[in-house]
């Protein structure tokens, strides 16, 4: 924990002076950075064979490469699935809590078939290179689409069908130090029976992170699963050395970054010490200003949850014209340098596409009576948090402009005419020294600059002005006051146009879910068909008393069922355990 410690306060002075997703660095800088601690990533998902119409369920573990403990370096990673012709399936931002991240994908019809890779990994593990992150082979069938040519064999393949013997009862890989066991109630079911998985162990074990995933087992030679026993294959401790370029670690957020260049003749070539400013409306809507370095690079940090899908960016000041923001290329993975596995599809996986299809088919039919739900984080309080004064402009007769409104209503701002042009003013407390500095005006989370523009909303619109009358530091920034605006449809950001705006498409992270879980307590399902082949999905295991109980019901597919249990236990210890069910 000393050694994290450590590093934040080196990024944190390295954030003050180089901020861009890959920048360079001096000398000093990159023997720091060298001594920071590598991570890995292991993602335990639910299946290597996916068809279109199925969820791909999936949990990322991320790692101090040195220890083997749940990292806290890093607060973001990614899980991607990416085609072999390049071609990216979905990419996933991750907020990850105790260096634990989930998420999902649904395989839309558009996919074609063919042979994938699902990658995980963070920012800071790109300095290693693609041998440094997680990688693992994924097989997408999609019956829908007549081209099947990049699963089928050719004749001088030499392609075998590879049949999967399964046994009875509860075949159980070791974890790396039998610190946790799983115990089986029995093995074989009926349809829509209750089963009862127990998981036991002691210290460090019960205090582990762990994944369940329950699923029907195929006998057919899909693409190995790696374990988390066995995925440190696959991490390669790269050689750094002293870098001199380096992508930064998110260990705060999400990381915005860009910079700003001068434009034509009329650009200045001063570029530091510029302040750039952040809004992401919405009700929970984030403001930020950051300064530019230098080189005119910035940086934005976004923790916590919102809800908005596009950030607004733009210079603070009258500077606007004099500058262009550009924003920083997003780190990927290059798919030149991944070696694929070939999968392909036989005549005697016919019965079994057709029969997994149509089961499909009912089940996505039926999502309506099945569907998982979202779990909301704490709503985002307003940044700022002094006394604040706020009209319902419902409770008072409604004018037409903005400016009568603040005449007549709102007395703790006013509007005058500078230079010609209307300026709106928060009136200090009584006695209070003004600082002279303009207020910072939000309308629906963004900040808006051009006080004609905030005074020509008409007033009909508007559903609420908040006022905050102290002086308001806000990053940088000195704002005289404070005035929060709402409007009734809440869209005002859909109005912001123009050069001096940039607009950026959030990648925002994957929401929080409880997945779905069949119960049979009684009649009232009985007539809903269950073709389930995922009979449990559990991201997180809760122990009592050194132990963990997990249930849910069988459905009306018949055959063997696989139980894995993947994580690490409380001191960094991997954990593979492997059970088997019979549906009869």
């Amino acid at each position: 924990m000393t050694e994290i410690k450590r590093s934040i306060k080196f990024f944190l002075l390295l954030f003050s002076s180089v901020v861009m997703a890959q920048t360079n660095l001096s000398p000093a800088q990159a023997g720091g950075v060298a001594q920071i601690p590598q991570e890995q990533v292991f993602v335990h998902y639910n299946n290597s064979l996916l068809f279109a119409g199925e969820y791909i369920y999936y949990k990322i573990y991320t790692l101090d490469a040195g220890s083997n403990n749940l990292s806290s370096l890093s607060k973001v990673a990614y899980v991607e699935l990416l085609g072999e012709d390049g071609n990216r399936v979905f990419r996933h931002k991750l907020k990850l809590e105790n260096g634990t991240g989930r998420g999902d994908f649904f395989i839309p019809t558009a996919v074609p078939s063919g042979n994938y890779k699902l990658l995980g990994y963070t920012q800071w593990m790109l300095n290693g290179g693609e041998e440094n992150i997680f990688r693992s082979d994924i097989a997408i069938l999609n019956p829908y689409r007549g081209d099947q040519s990049a699963v089928t064999p050719t004749e001088d393949s030499g392609v075998k069908l590879s049949l999967r013997i399964s046994a009875e009862g509860a075949q159980q890989a070791p974890t790396a130090s039998g610190d946790l066991s799983l115990h089986i109630t029995k093995q074989k079911y009926s349809p829509r029976e209750q089963v009862l998985l127990k998981l036991s162990g002691k210290g460090s074990a019960a205090e582990g992170n762990y994944s369940v995933s329950v699923r029907k087992a195929e006998n057919i030679g899909q693409p190995k699963m790696p374990g988390a026993l066995d995925f440190g294959k696959l991490f390669h401790q790269a050689d750094r050395g002293n870098p001199t370029e380096v992508y930064l670690p998110e260990l705060r957020g999400e990381l915005l970054q860009g910079k700003i260049v001068p434009v034509g003749d009329e650009g200045s070539s001063a570029v530091q010490n510029n302040k750039i400013i952040l809004s992401i409306p919405g009700d929970d809507y984030v403001v930020k200003v950051a300064r530019t370095n230098a080189s005119g690079d910035f940086f934005f940090n976004v923790d916590g949850e919102y809800s908005g899908e596009t950030a607004f960016l733009e210079l603070l000041g009258d500077q606007n014209s004099q500058y262009q923001i550009r924003l920083a290329e997003t780190p990927a993975v290059d798919p030149n340098k991944l070696k694929f596995n070939r999968f392909y599809i036989t005549p005697q996986m016919e019965e079994m596409i057709v029969q997994r299809s149509v089961y499909n088919q009912i089940e996505n039919a039926y999502y309506g009576v099945k569907p998982d739900t979202l779990l909301t984080g704490e709503s985002r309080k307003p940044f700022y948090e002094k006394k604040t004064i706020e009209y319902d402009l419902d409770d008072y007769t409604r004018f037409l402009t903005l400016r009568e409104t603040f005449i007549e209503i709102v007395k703790e701002a006013y509007v005058r005419n500078v230079n010609g042009r209307p300026n709106v003013m928060v009136r200090p407390y009584l006695n209070a020294t003004a600082s002279g500095m303009p207020p910072l005006i939000l309308v629906d989370g963004v900040v808006v600059q051009d006080h004609t523009t905030f005074l020509d909303i008409p007033a009909p619109e508007v559903q609420s002005i908040k006022i905050v009358k102290d002086n308001y530091y806000l990053g940088p920034q000195l704002f005289q006051g404070v005035l929060d605006v709402r409007t009734i449809n809440g869209n005002f950001h859909e109005r912001l146009t123009g050069q001096h705006i940039t607009l950026l498409e959030l990648e925002k992270p994957q929401p929080a879910k409880r997945y779905f879980k069949q119960q049979y307590d009684g009649d009232s399902n009985e007539n809903i068909p269950d073709f389930r082949y995922q009979l449990l999905w559990q991201p997180g295991v809760n122990f009592e008393n050194n132990a963990a109980t997990l249930e849910f019901f069988t459905s009306d597919v018949k055959g063997d069922f696989e139980i894995h249990v993947e994580g690490f236990t409380g001191d960094g210890k991997p954990v593979s355990l492997r059970g088997e069910i019979r549906v009869e």
